[in-house]
This record gives C-alpha cells, sequence and structure tokens, in this order.
C-alpha cells in the first residue's frame, strides 16, 4: 500500500474525524469519513485584511471521486435502510481541490439548513 494512503487511512480513522454520507447531485447518497476544520481566512480589501470564519471538510478521493458544488455531505449520518439519518447537512459551495498527492478532496461547506449558523 502507497505510504501516503496508508498514512490518511489512519487520520480519517482518528479522533477528529467524522463519519458521514456524501449526497452527490445524481446517483445514491455514499457512506464517508470526513476530517472538519474552521479555519480563519484572510482576504485583503483597499489595503485592509477581512478576516471570516470558513467550514472545510476533507474528503478521501478513494470515496468521492469528485465532489460537486452543490451537493451535500452530512456529518454524522448513517445510511440504514437505504434512508439518510440524522447527521447535519451541509452544502459544498465550491469546487473541490485536489491536494498534490491526488489523495484528498478540499470542498468549502456551509450549513445547509441554516445560513446564520455555522456549526
Amino acid at each position: 500500500m502507497d505510504p501516503f494512503a496508508a498514512a490518511l487511512d489512519a487520520l480519517f480513522s482518528a479522533p477528529g474525524s467524522a463519519a458521514a454520507v456524501y449526497l452527490p447531485l445524481v446517483g445514491e447518497p455514499v457512506p464517508i469519513r470526513v476530517i472538519r476544520s474552521r479555519p480563519t481566512e484572510e482576504t485583503p480589501v483597499s489595503g485592509m485584511v477581512v478576516l471570516a470564519d470558513s467550514n472545510i471538510v476533507l474528503i478521501r478521493r478513494s470515496e468521492v471521486a469528485e465532489p460537486q458544488q452543490g451537493a451535500y455531505v452530512s456529518i454524522g449520518a448513517a445510511i440504514v435502510d437505504d434512508v439518510v439519518s440524522d447527521g447535519i447537512l451541509f452544502e459544498v459551495l465550491a469546487e473541490a481541490k485536489l491536494d498534490v498527492e491526488g489523495l484528498t478532496w478540499t470542498c468549502e461547506i456551509a450549513r445547509a439548513d441554516d445560513d446564520t449558523t455555522q456549526d
């Protein structure tokens, strides 16, 4: 096994990762594991720096070939009897970015059921 893939498997099984379900625009829901973070992004505007919180999830390429803008990720969800249960629903906001090794997608997400709250 590729050493990068083995290390990635360990990270996605460690504390800080979560079970989730990827809900593509077309096709069946897919059970996945994600690593979620909330970095603060700095954006220069007219000589000033604007700080904004963002919501990011990392998704293994081995689980989702290419996440789509407009698709959903339900964090904490499971598929039970072909139905997605529980979880907090997030929308993928932009085109996913693939890491250098081609193993992990970085997706910017936002809470789908409440535009004012980021969990």
